[in-house]
């Protein structure tokens, strides 16, 4: 482990050397300057624990030497020397940041490592504190990516990468609340994959599996950012339009009906109808349904309509 490094600056070279002594016996790394301006000299060539210094000096203060020194490196403490008759000197030194004073001549060179040993302890416990915040604030940074993933594995389908059922409610209960309280619509659709059974057991459930999660890319590219798109169950899905009317929702499903219907799905040949189709419902707040049950009971009356209508269609509440 280094030795702490003091830095001496007092313009008596006797000064100095009591204190170089005193210091040294201690353990301490110590340089000397024997005044102000080399004192800033050597602060620029070497990190410093603490500075002793000598408050009056020829050119360049002690106090100056203080203020730059706090002003370059904070966590340099900094111990001011001063007389008995300069104490005034002494408490302005402490009110511009030094860590402490002492009398000179020395009666006691105990209190010399004293305080020296009280400002290198302040300095190690600011730089223990320093690496200990350090490693809160990455491992709260590394709780936040990880509650992040599993907040985002919890509202997130397991097969499609969508959004899950539950977060769909979730979002849906906020939508209702966002409309009411700033007298606003939107609008909700309901996909259904027609024939998807017939899919399944002419391919499989992977190549089920692998038109599911085909779909919900194609849904979530052709949506806007601001809507909600989810998986509802098995092969439906289900989108929230915020501030859309039935009408343009009502566009959008058409378009994606049509988009649907001529993409170039693995075995779509094989479906009844020579491809693969949807059937859509859409349901708009408030005016068919007030509340997340009858909303969703609209949008999937009107869904079943379109079934009910030959499919490969779009059906309004």
């Amino acid at each position: 482990m280094s030795k702490p490094k003091i830095l001496v600056v007092d313009d008596e070279m006797s000064v100095r050397s009591v204190l170089v002594q005193v210091l040294e016996k201690y353990g301490y790394a110590v340089t000397e300057a024997a005044d102000g301006e080399q004192a800033l000299e050597r602060l620029e060539e070497k990190n410093f624990a603490l500075v002793i210094t000598d408050i009056k000096m020829p050119g360049t203060s002690g106090l100056e030497v203080l203020k730059k020194t706090k002003q370059s490196y904070p966590d340099t403490q900094v111990i001011i020397i001063t007389s008995h008759a300069s104490l005034d000197n002494a408490v302005e030194a402490l009110r511009l940041g030094a860590y402490d004073y002492l009398f000179k001549p020395f009666e006691d060179l105990t209190l010399i490592s004293a305080a020296a040993s009280r400002a290198i302890e302040t300095v190690r416990l600011t730089e223990e504190n320093r690496r200990l915040l350090a490693t809160l604030q990455k491992q709260n940074r590394e709780l936040e990516r990880t509650n992040k993933i599993l907040e985002d594995v919890a509202c997130r389908d397991g097969l499609t990468g969508l959004f899950n059922h539950r977060y769909f409610q979730d979002c849906l209960r906020s939508e209702i609340d966002r409309c009411q309280r700033d007298n606003d619509i939107f609008s909700l659709i309901f996909f259904d994959l027609d024939h998807f059974k017939f899919y399944n057991d002419a391919h499989g459930h992977l190549e089920g599996d692998y038109l599911l999660r085909q779909l919900a890319t194609i849904l979530e590219k052709n949506f806007r950012h601001s809507d909600v798109v989810a998986r509802y169950g098995g092969e439906e899905f289900v989108v929230i339009l915020p501030g859309t009317s039935k009408k343009d929702a009502q566009h959008m499903a058409e378009n994606m009906r049509c988009f649907i219907e001529g993409f170039p799905f693995n075995g779509r040949d094989t479906q009844p109808s020579g491809k693969l189709t949807s059937s859509i419902g859409i349901a708009t707040y408030p005016e068919d349904g007030g509340n997340r049950t009858e909303l969703v009971q609209s949008a999937d009356n009107a869904m079943y309509q379109a079934k009910k209508s030959g499919r490969n269609g779009v059906c309004v509440a």
